[in-house]
């Protein structure tokens, strides 16, 4: 992390906080310095806001690496890059035997659709099954369902939110 340089201005039309220029900070630490007025008094020491800018950059970074979450999609707490990477992933039917396996959402092809045994199995057919064709329709189908439903929950909730602030 490269420490921010403090410039110090009391005259001026330039923004300013506690007789600190603005213009030369990142935003989370013109953040710090708009949002906490107690700190009028400690902000005449540059030493004291660098360690200040420099534990709030380390806890902004590491902090949601440690955070733990609830996954929506199968209901475990787990870690960020975890629901992440969960989320790309939706239960689904083989098309052939109708076994259980993961598909990831937006991939339509013959290998999301199929387990392992029958992907074997029908590579290197010279024509495409129709029980596969109908299963990549009935699959964009429900994608196209559950993007919508996320989607219109989505909206909802930033309405909600902007209600309740105004």
């Amino acid at each position: 992390m490269q420490y921010p340089t403090i410039i110090r201005k009391n005259f001026g039309w330039y923004k300013r906080k506690f007789g600190i220029l603005l213009e030369n900070l990142k935003p989370h630490q013109k953040n710090i310095l708009l949002e906490n007025p107690l700190l009028r008094d400690s902000a005449k020491s540059d030493q004291f806001l660098l360690v200040l800018f420099k534990v709030y950059e380390m806890e902004r970074k590491f902090k949601p690496k440690k955070k733990v979450y609830k996954n929506p999609f199968t209901e475990e707490i787990t870690d960020y890059y975890t629901v992440q990477l969960k989320s790309k992933y939706i239960d689904w039917n083989c098309a052939i035997c109708d076994s259980d396996l993961q598909s990831e959402i937006g991939l339509f092809d013959m290998d999301n659709l199929l387990c392992d045994d029958c992907h074997e199995v029908h590579k290197t057919a010279p024509l495409v099954d129709e029980r596969i064709l109908h299963s990549s329709l009935k699959f964009r189908k429900f994608c196209q369902k559950l993007l919508k439903k996320q989607q219109r929950k989505f909206i909802s909730y930033i309405r909600k939110s902007t209600s309740l602030n105004h």
